[in-house]
């Protein structure tokens, strides 16, 4: 049998010696983050490249400060989100999620820097 938990309160054993509960490790890999400034839309987005994206929109999610942020595309390799909130120019409150819950390999998610500032 298989079974999925959203925590580990939910992964009670009531057979001490035959309860084996596996960890899965995410499949989805970030390589790289990129935020860019568009003139065209007086805005901000940010680009995110990678492995094993989920190609529908509805199972991806970025926030920022708390704020969802929203998603222009994915790909397979590529998903880029429309920054539309932040509480300053800078952020260190960065949460992406995929279908199979937070990517592993986190590179350059640990803070970003919008410029010019959303105003």
């Amino acid at each position: 049998m298989l079974v999925f938990l959203r925590t580990s309160e939910e992964a009670v054993c009531t057979t001490a010696d035959k309860c084996l509960f596996k960890w899965t490790v995410p499949e989805t890999k970030v390589s790289s983050v990129a935020v860019t400034y568009e003139p065209a839309n007086l805005g901000h987005k940010m680009t995110i490249t990678g492995e094993n994206f989920p190609t529908l929109k509805s199972k991806t999610q970025l926030y920022i400060d708390n704020n969802l942020q929203s998603i222009i595309s994915i790909k397979e390799t590529e998903a880029v989100f429309q920054i539309t909130e932040m509480d300053s120019i800078t952020s260190s409150n960065i949460r992406l999620y995929f279908a199979d819950g937070s990517p592993i390999t986190v590179t350059g998610l640990d803070k970003i820097t919008v410029e010019p500032s959303l105003g």
